[in-house]
């Protein structure tokens, strides 16, 4: 039962982070200026939200179907996975990570905060199954199917650690400090609240990697 109730309670954690880095944004301004910009955002009329950046997920980039082993555990986490991918991929997907509910509203209206907040859980959807996809092949043994599953996951934006660290952990084992400069690149455009700690852990290794030199 626990296998079923841990992804649920992993995607509302992640959901509760991305409100909490919206919030944020808001909350270090000065509260009569935040107030003023937040009554503002309500009369906005509603934009055209057609041609956003949406994120198309490429199946055909992700490893699908290729285990073949007798592990249930992990049996279920990438079938589980596989299947959510499979349908994220016919919705509109928005990675908003770092954009306050008021700043949406001022740019698109508040009659989109809604279909936009789908969007950007969808976004959290994605990420988190790339990263659940991405581990349970790491744990097989399916380490070139890991590796691929889990950098997509970082072109797309994802902030997840557990992401960054895995990827780490085999770029670590093949002495690649090319591949990790390359992670760091991807990292150093992230502005969300775990960026700084990925940052720091991907630092340490391409140190690590130095004084082993």
């Amino acid at each position: 039962m626990r296998q079923f109730i841990f992804p649920v309670v992993f995607v509302l954690l992640l959901t509760l982070k991305h409100i909490i880095d919206k919030s944020s944004q808001g909350m270090g301004e000065d509260k009569k200026a935040f107030l003023e910009k937040e009554s503002e955002a309500n009369f906005v009329r509603r934009q055209n939200i057609d041609n956003l950046p949406y994120i198309r997920i490429k199946l055909s980039k992700l490893p699908m179907g290729v285990y073949e082993g007798d592990d249930e555990r992990i049996a279920y986490d990438i079938k589980t996975s596989e299947e959510e991918l499979t349908a994220l991929s016919e919705k509109r997907i928005l990675n908003l990570s770092g954009v306050s509910n008021t700043e949406l509203k001022l740019t698109y209206g508040p009659a989109n905060l809604d279909a936009l907040s789908s969007y950007d859980e969808n976004y959290t959807r994605l990420i988190f199954n790339l990263n659940r996809l991405g581990l349970a092949l790491f744990e097989a043994g399916l380490i070139k199917e890991s590796e691929d599953t889990l950098y997509y996951a970082c072109e797309l934006g994802s902030d997840i650690r557990a992401t960054y660290n895995t990827l780490l952990d085999i770029y670590s084992a093949r002495n690649d400090k090319e591949a990790i400069l390359n992670l760091s690149a991807i990292a150093g455009k992230l502005n969300s609240l775990p960026a700084a700690n990925i940052r720091e852990h991907i630092d340490a290794c391409l140190t690590s990697m130095e004084e082993e030199v």
